[in-house]
């Protein structure tokens, strides 16, 4: 695989756990083009490993994630006159799921939009008290397909853990 810059990968084989740490402090771990695909890569890496037991997700600096990177969409937009960001935040929710792992959102400071939908993928949400929950794209007109609230109607996914 090659080497992650905006997903920081940190395995311990031997207690089973692996951390994944959003690295783009500097946007407030907002999810770009190149994050999800990273992202994506270290999950379908990680699902395989049969050592790991439990997948651990947290945002460097001060965030969680403050969702879609808005820059990097309307670049998008620039080049190829679409925007290909929801169906990657479903592919991210969608492996989240299935992993075989069980997996814990960590989050602090800012969890928006996109983010709330990372979480939404994951068995279990651990907020620290500086943790901010919100959809800013609701202002905007959209509703947010893949984090919207009815998602969370079924509640948390259940997942069969073996240690």
């Amino acid at each position: 695989m090659p080497e992650l810059t905006t997903v920081l990968q940190k395995i311990d084989e031997a207690s089973g756990v692996a951390w994944l740490t959003f690295n783009r402090p500097e946007k407030k771990n907002a999810m770009s083009q190149k994050f999800m695909a990273e992202l994506i890569a270290a999950l379908k890496e990680l699902a395989e490993n049969d050592k790991i037991k439990c997948v651990v997700t947290t945002g460097s600096g001060d965030s969680y994630s403050s969702g879609l990177d808005l820059y990097d969409l309307r670049e998008s937009w620039k080049r190829k006159r679409k925007f290909e960001h929801a169906g990657t935040t479903y592919e991210i929710v969608r492996l989240l799921r299935n992993m075989p792992q069980v997996t814990v959102a960590a989050v602090r400071g800012w969890c928006l939009g996109g983010g709330l939908a990372l979480i939404n993928g994951h068995d279990l949400c651990i907020a620290a008290e500086s943790a901010k929950f919100g959809m800013p794209e609701v202002i905007r007109g959209s509703y947010g397909a893949v984090a919207t609230s009815t998602l969370f109607h079924s509640g948390i996914p259940i997942k069969k853990a073996f240690y």
